[in-house]
């Protein structure tokens, strides 16, 4: 009987022989977090970050200028704002992760 795409990607980790070589992805569920660095959307992120985005550049989502800055290194920690995960909703990530058939491929986030 054939391989599934994670057992072959099991025995490919494991350094046993696999039936054929994976491409590192193919047996892997990505489940992106809500709270991330770089959205893809303009707007703050989680980290209260203000993004921007035109239309017509290449390369997605960056940093707005001034948007944030860092003014005083001597006291960083006090300019910084970090969320809480636990008052993230995680529920759509529960909701993903919940319609990956685990026999089949493995999850990540």
């Amino acid at each position: 009987m054939p391989l599934t795409k994670k057992q072959n990607m099991t025995r490919a980790l494991n350094h046993r022989t696999p039936e054929w070589v994976p491409n590192g992805i193919e047996a892997i569920a990505h489940i992106m977090s809500p709270v991330t660095a770089r959205p893809n959307v303009a707007g703050k992120d989680a980290y209260q970050v203000p993004w921007s985005l035109e239309a017509d550049a290449h390369g997605g989502t960056y940093p707005t200028h001034n948007g944030r800055t860092i003014r005083d290194l001597h006291t960083w920690r006090e300019q910084l704002f970090v969320p809480s995960v636990d008052d993230v909703d995680w529920s759509i990530v529960a909701e993903k992760a919940g319609e990956v058939d685990r026999d089949e491929c493995y999850v990540r986030g």
